[in-house]
């Protein structure tokens, strides 16, 4: 046999052998050794799931790979998970029956980074031995969660990460960020601890990327910075100096950086600028850092010069005069500058002392005469600082100080109007006057709109961080049912606002749900999203309500609660505007009221109402009935003819009714209907109108020697005579308000029969009584 042909045959002999693996060696034999060796160099439980032999390239498929957490860490999820690890084998020590890695290769694994309280993250926690080194580490399409517990930061989650870590010194590695909208990619080595490399944030809206070079070298706790520089089109800025623990030991240095770039570095990190948005300008800096990665201490200066904002959204140009901020280790200040678009004007400086503290001390002034507010918006939309979809127009004048927390200085608004999509109509301020003075803002001789609300008045705010507002206004009218539309719903989980206010508030007209309110005069406080007004008084449906009104904004729709005394209020009227009850009554009602509710569109009032009403009317008529003749229909006496009218006259009435989700239930009804008096109890559906109540009747002698003129058919049957000469008429009323249904009551009329004439005469007496009590 030729060379040749044995080497041929030979390397088919070998192909053989390769193809024959899967068949001759069984890889779930190495399972049990490899996971057992795991858990011992990670010091950490290891999950190994089925393995397989892959022939090309040569490898073990491992399912299910779980690496939980090391002692110490608390996580619902494990350190490590993948559906498919692929773990590159060498062929001859595997025909030996030994493992021999060359590269491991991990499907769409997600990966959970801690760092405890304590600085010590998971990944540092090993075993007692060294494990293996890995000549090659792949990732495809993997995830990383990332928590750090010492700083107190959120839970992070980057996705989409391919990366190679070659010859245990090379990473290469792409990174989705989705929060970004950025691209990431790494492509550095690292060897006894020398770090080199660059990374590379391209973002999706970015013309050009941002690139950032590295040169470091650490040695235990501390980075030498040998080289570190982030450069984006014709900006770059270089740091040199150390890093030691979480001590800042740098220098930063620019130098005419063109300020556009700054913006698209801005972008990428999540500004929200105008996408057409056009920036000229120069930078230059040279800053030393000091202090901590926490409270960074700055020492040098820094410029800005020529700098204009323009685009389409922009009507004109921005331009701002040359800024410059000296800095010290305790202050940053600015020379004067200018902000100037079309006719406006904004002049400004400011020191800013303790600024790496929690709590820095301001001071600055600010200066604009008759600026534009649609320009003073542009100017704002310049700086990335405009609130979203905030419009407006009219005339700012200002002239303030500012000293830390008190404030000094006046200014005006003329004519100016402010269009935002948190209010469905905009603001109108007609006039206001500004004052500055210690840690309050007055604004006087204010006239304003809102919708179909105009007010004129005064209001000081003081205490921005805790705002506390006082005021005295006077409104034509306010419709709730507009002011609600635009009340943002409370937040959950979060705390109440810490805005108070206290004040007066009077009114024309308040239109709520159905009920209008004249002439309201009120005291108002409001904290903790609970609104009180205490007194309040109002005219309303003809009569006069006075009392404490509160609201608790805190749900949705508000809870409020009425405790309030009416006078002579139109009964048919106040049905009607909260209930589905119409024309049932009318007259004027009195009486106390202690309430809560809360207002649904397209609901009525009473659906929602809970508590006690104590009414009482005189002079007054309940239509769709005529008791007379419903008395008489029950007694059958021939004597009473029959009445036309289909009311009933009201000479006294009242009652306590509790109320639950609309039901009122009653066990002292009263009503004297002239030729009779009556009690009754149980329950008026205030929502659903119905009725169910047993009432006992006492008629007068006159109506019953009526009666008996053609025969009493009921006596001793469903009616009785008192020995006074009255007839006792028990019945139930059954049905709804505009349909009323009358019935004798059997069991009452039981029950008097078995107590006989004293038994009656002692029902009739204390039915008599009620009303003497009453007068």
């Amino acid at each position: 046999m030729s060379f040749r042909k044995g080497l041929i045959a030979a390397a088919v002999l070998l192909l053989g052998v390769v193809l024959a693996l899967p068949f001759l060696i069984d890889a779930n034999r190495f399972r049990g050794p490899l996971q057992a060796k795991l858990e011992k160099s990670l010091n950490r439980p290891v999950s190994l799931g089925a393995m397989t032999l892959k022939v090309f390239p040569l490898s073990l498929r491992v399912a299910d790979v779980v690496l939980g957490q090391p002692n110490g860490f608390a996580s619902k999820a494990p350190f490590l998970q993948a559906k498919e690890v692929f773990v590159r084998v060498a062929l001859f020590p595997l025909l030996g029956g030994k493992v021999d890695v060359q590269a491991v290769e991990l499907q769409s694994p997600a990966v959970e980074l801690i760092r405890s309280p304590a600085g010590k993250w998971n990944y540092e926690t090993t075993g007692g031995e060294e494990s293996d080194v890995i000549p090659t580490l792949g990732v495809t399409d993997g995830s990383l969660a990332m928590t750090d517990l010492q700083a107190k930061a959120p839970r992070e989650v980057y996705e989409h990460i391919d990366a190679r870590w070659s010859d245990n010194r090379s990473l290469t590695a792409k990174v989705r960020l989705d929060t970004m909208r950025a691209q990431a990619s790494v492509d550095a080595t690292y060897e006894n601890g020398l770090a080199k490399g660059t990374l590379t944030l391209q973002g999706d809206d970015a013309k050009q990327p941002l690139t950032l070079a590295f040169d470091l070298l650490q040695s235990g706790q501390t980075w030498n910075i040998n080289q570190f520089t982030a450069k984006l089109g014709a900006m770059a800025l270089a740091v040199t100096g150390k890093l030691i623990g979480q001590q800042l030991q740098l220098t930063v240095k620019t130098n005419q950086a063109p300020v556009g770039d700054l913006v698209q570095i801005a972008g990428i990190f999540g500004g929200k600028l105008p996408p057409d948005l056009k920036v000229q300008g120069l930078l230059a800096a040279d800053i030393a850092v000091t202090g901590t990665t926490t409270r960074p201490l700055l020492n040098g200066k820094l410029e800005a010069s020529q700098a204009e904002f323009s685009s389409k959204d922009l009507a004109a140009p921005v331009r701002a005069s040359a800024l410059r901020v000296a800095m010290t280790p305790n202050t940053l200040t600015t020379d004067p500058f200018t902000l100037e678009t079309g006719g406006t004007k904004l002049q400004a400086r400011a020191t800013i002392r303790d600024y790496s503290e929690d709590d820095p001390r301001v001071e600055a002034t600010l200066r604009t005469e008759g600026a534009s507010v649609e320009e003073l918006l542009r100017m704002a939309s310049a700086y990335g600082m405009r609130p979203e979809g905030l419009t407006g127009s009219g005339t700012v004048t200002l002239d303030l100080k500012i000293n830390d927390s008190t404030y000094s200085g006046s200014g005006s608004l003329r004519g100016v109007s402010l269009s935002t999509p948190a209010l469905p109509k905009p603001l109108q301020i007609a006039q206001a006057n500004v004052k500055f003075a210690a840690d309050s803002v007055l604004l006087e001789d204010a006239q304003w709109a809102l919708g179909s609300t105009h007010a004129r008045g005064s209001l000081a705010i003081k205490s921005f961080k805790k705002p506390q507002i006082t005021f005295n206004a006077a409104v034509d009218q306010i419709e709730v049912a507009e002011w609600q539309a635009w009340n943002p719903p409370p937040s959950k989980g979060k705390s109440a606002t810490p805005l108070t206010a206290n004040g007066t508030l009077t009114a024309g007209k308040i239109l709520f749900d159905g009920v209008p309110l004249e002439d309201v005069k009120a005291t108002i406080s409001y904290a903790n999203e609970q609104l009180r007004m205490d007194p309040f008084t109002a005219r309303v449906f003809g009569g006069q309500q006075s009392g404490v009104a509160t609201a608790d904004l805190r749900t949705t729709p508000a809870q409020i609660t009425l405790q309030s005394t009416l006078t002579n209020i139109e009964a048919g009227q106040l049905l009607a505007g909260t209930s589905p009850v119409k024309g049932f009554l009318s007259g004027p009602l009195s009486g106390k009221v202690n309430l809560a509710f809360s207002s649904k569109a397209g609901e009525e009032i009473a659906r929602t109402l809970n508590g006690t009403m104590e009414l009482q009317m005189a002079n007054g008529k309940m239509n769709g009935v005529q008791m007379l003749n419903e008395m008489a229909g029950i007694g059958k006496m021939l004597g009473i003819m029959k009445i036309k009218e289909t009311f009933t006259d009201i000479v006294q009435f009242g009652g306590t009714l509790q109320v639950a989700n609309g039901v009122a239930t009653t066990k002292d009804l009263a009503l004297d209907f002239g030729a009779g008096k009556l009690t009754g109890e149980g329950t008026l559906g205030l929502a659903d109108q119905k009725i169910n109540l047993r009432i006992t009747t006492v008629m007068g002698k006159e109506f019953a020697a009526k009666a008996g003129e053609g025969g009493l058919g009921g006596i001793m049957g469903s009616i009785f005579a008192s020995p006074q000469g009255q007839i006792i008429i028990p019945s139930i009323v059954t049905g709804t308000f505009s349909q009323p249904r009358f019935a004798p009551d059997a069991e009452r009329a039981a029950r008097l029969k078995v107590e006989g004439m004293g038994g009656v005469g002692a029902a009739a007496g204390s039915i008599l009584d009620r009303f003497r009590k009453k007068k």
